[in-house]
């Protein structure tokens, strides 16, 4: 019998390296990327000002290919916005009904960082950041929403200072 897929769930500041600990999940598991900016900038002409009925649109093309893709045995990693508990549910809820793993991968890293990251230095990087700098404010409203993992979520936490294939993988445990 095959090992059940696993769907892997980003959670951390905008900034903190979620998309890069994600890219190296990819390489080090197969697992398939799926990463929400890069979905919403080829979904919609005006990428930063969709509305929330388009957000909403945008989650349940994501939730149906993740999906598929679990139904097929592959794995998947859901790098976007879940940083709130009920958005996690609903993706665990996905796994649970297919039989799949999930892991929580929290990216943590200190705020400083992870706002200069994304509000000042975005630019840097392109790939990881195709909308570029974030508003100062927008940030702040971003990491005020984040709910930390529950106890029973059994988060596995990744240093978002310290982001290597062999830190990712120790704390995969691979």
């Amino acid at each position: 019998m095959s090992e059940k897929p696993t769907l892997y769930l980003m959670l951390g500041y905008p900034g903190a390296g979620k998309t890069t600990v994600s890219d190296i999940i990819r390489d080090l598991t197969g697992a398939v990327h799926l990463n929400s900016d890069r979905f919403r900038q080829h979904m919609f002409s005006k990428p930063l000002e969709i509305t929330n009925e388009e957000h909403e649109n945008m989650y349940k093309h994501l939730d149906y290919i993740a999906r598929t893709i679990l139904e097929s045995g592959k794995s998947v990693i859901y790098d976007a916005n879940l940083n709130k508990y009920a958005h996690r549910q609903e993706k665990y809820d996905i796994a649970e009904k297919l039989g799949a793993n999930t892991k929580l991968i929290w990216v943590k890293t200190d705020p400083e960082t992870a706002r200069k990251r994304a509000t000042i230095e975005a630019n840097e990087n392109p790939v990881n950041r195709p909308f570029g700098n974030m508003e100062a404010q927008t940030f702040e409203r971003l990491i005020q929403e984040i709910e930390s993992p529950r106890e029973n979520e059994q988060a596995i936490e990744i240093s978002g200072e310290e982001i290597s294939p062999e830190n990712v993988a120790k704390a995969l445990g691979i």
